[in-house]
């Protein structure tokens, strides 16, 4: 699998050195580094036959790389030059893209019209939002992807006879290298104190003097980086055999029988782990646990907005 990056600024360029020091340096076929000050600032104000939304792939730079690529990553390009997406697919014959979206500002503008035009290329195309909330795919070139990076995936080792973390592999890291940073700094760690360590996980998760710290937005409005918390906390949890936030979604149904949506999420989002039971920061955590519990059948969402046990 050959792999190209588009990308804009220090978001991109973290991500890339990861993945490429990460395991799939010897499959990067090339990066480019799209900025709007150098694209858009050739359009004129979007006047005559050569505006950038009505021929956007004029618009691909002269000195854009010969090659070619299986897939195609998107990392932190300005959302106004998205259109430029499935010319740059069709230039490198790339059969899959992967799109993530960790800031509302790479948010492409005309995204269904961006998919409908990949997908009549015969090209796929994935959104992934935070990029660490991906962790599998039907497509095959994004799913060899994740065998490297996604969503995290650890393998905890604790002391003899001890609850205290002696060592935790990473199976699957996160792209921005968060999980592995957080992993080497879990040592001597007490997995018998959930809610410390707990806030150890979100702490460190949030924490931006690290060496590869979380990318992803960080807003009430839009709480990217919240989110990957809660699935880092999750990987961490399973890793060591203690109840995910799926386990407890499961629990609950299994005690309360049939409940409304909302009143599970009120049982569930802002939670503290405690008691042998998790829970998470963000509502947004909790609809993709549900939605992936419902692909795996093992609950089932009404037409009324109540849940059940398949």
């Amino acid at each position: 699998m050959k792999i190209f990056f588009l990308y804009s600024g220090p978001f991109g360029e973290q991500i890339i050195n990861t993945i490429s020091l990460g395991g799939l340096g010897d499959q990067v076929s090339g990066a480019y580094e799209l900025r709007p000050e150098d694209i858009l600032a050739r359009d004129g104000g979007g006047q005559g036959p050569d505006s950038f939304f009505e021929n956007p792939g004029s618009f691909i730079p002269a000195d854009f790389p010969c090659t070619t690529a299986d897939l195609l990553i998107v990392l932190g390009v300005h959302g106004q030059l998205s259109d430029l997406v499935p010319c740059i697919a069709g230039r490198l014959g790339a059969r899959s893209v992967l799109y993530p979206i960790d800031d509302r500002d790479t948010i492409p503008e005309a995204r269904k019209t961006i998919s409908d035009e990949l997908a009549g290329m015969g090209v796929h195309v994935e959104f992934p939002e935070p990029f660490c909330s991906l962790s599998r795919s039907m497509d095959p070139f994004i799913d060899e992807f994740l065998k490297f990076f996604g969503r995290p995936l650890l393998r905890v080792f604790r002391d003899a006879g001890s609850d205290r973390i002696h060592h935790v592999e990473v199976l699957r890291d996160t792209p921005c290298g968060s999980a592995s940073c957080i992993a080497g700094k879990l040592a001597g760690v007490d997995t018998g104190d959930l809610d410390s360590l707990t806030r150890f996980c979100y702490d460190e998760q949030h924490n931006d003097e690290a060496d590869n710290y979380c990318l992803a937005e960080m807003d009430p409005r839009h709480p990217l980086m919240q989110e990957a918390g809660d699935l880092f906390k999750d990987a961490l949890f399973g890793g060591c055999g203690i109840p995910s936030t799926k386990d407890t979604i499961l629990s609950i149904l299994q005690q309360s029988g049939e409940t409304a949506v909302e009143d599970l999420s009120e049982q569930v989002v802002g939670r503290s782990s405690g008691n042998g039971a998790s829970g998470c920061i963000t509502g947004r955590a909790f609809d993709l646990y549900l939605n992936e519990l419902t692909e795996e059948n093992q609950i089932i969402i009404t037409s009324e907005g109540t849940v059940k046990l398949s």
